[in-house]
């Protein structure tokens, strides 16, 4: 297994930019009352897209804000990068150079039910933080 160092060396190599900022929420009470505080004093939040989970704004030219409840990996904040092949095979491929290298995938390659055309997957690396994986973000191909 490789160091922390490495590891981040590694992906940096793989992504482009921070892409989704994700809050997750263990109630959709907590999305609402979040949603109220981001879309109201926060300069710069597009207007949400939703007022029920998955909520999804426009955070700058290149960033969206996206507040959801989750059931696993809950009260986090999950910043999803772009990866530098954004494709199927390069989401793929970059989640098994990753876990070659001591991450592990906590939750597959998915799409996204209310953006079928974003894919994503969730990470763990050695250090135990959270990360994700994205093609085909929202923003800024709005």
């Amino acid at each position: 297994m490789k160091n922390q160092t490495e590891v981040s060396r590694l992906f940096a190599a793989l992504v482009t930019r921070a892409a989704s900022l994700e809050l997750r929420f263990t109630s959709k009470d907590k999305v609402a009352n979040s949603l109220k505080i981001y879309s109201d004093f926060i300069e710069g939040v597009g207007k949400p897209n939703s007022s029920t989970p998955p909520v999804s704004m426009r955070l700058g030219d290149v960033q969206e804000l996206r507040l959801v409840e989750a059931a696993a990996n809950s009260s986090c904040t999950v910043i999803y990068w772009a990866v530098l092949d954004n494709s199927d095979q390069g989401i793929q491929a970059a989640c098994k150079v990753l876990e070659d290298n001591g991450c592990k995938t906590l939750e597959a390659i998915h799409s996204r039910p209310d953006q079928p055309e974003t894919e994503c997957c969730l990470m763990q690396d050695p250090s135990g933080n959270l990360f994700g994986l994205i093609i085909n973000p929202p923003v800024p191909l709005q």
